[in-house]
């Protein structure tokens, strides 16, 4: 069954709670690489996730993304 935009954003977000890189994300959100950058460069725009520069880029949810993150739980269950 196909996941709607809303669960892979939310399986994304999740990922990203402790701080990850891109291809710990892939593989937390069972997503390819072609499919979750735009989804990264999405939420970072709208400031859900934030990027941290180092050796290896890594991508952290942001308050603002862990707000999105609770919402769309809440939305999950009452479905």
């Amino acid at each position: 069954m196909k996941r709607t935009k809303e669960q892979v954003i939310s399986s994304i977000l999740e990922a990203c709670l402790t701080g990850v890189s891109k291809t710990s994300i892939v593989y937390k959100s069972n997503l390819n690489f072609r499919t979750v950058i735009p989804y990264i460069d999405s939420l970072t725009k709208r400031g859900f996730i934030d990027i941290i520069e180092g050796p290896i880029k890594m991508y952290k949810t942001t308050d603002r993304g862990k707000e999105l993150l609770s919402g769309l739980k809440e939305i999950h269950e009452l479905l």
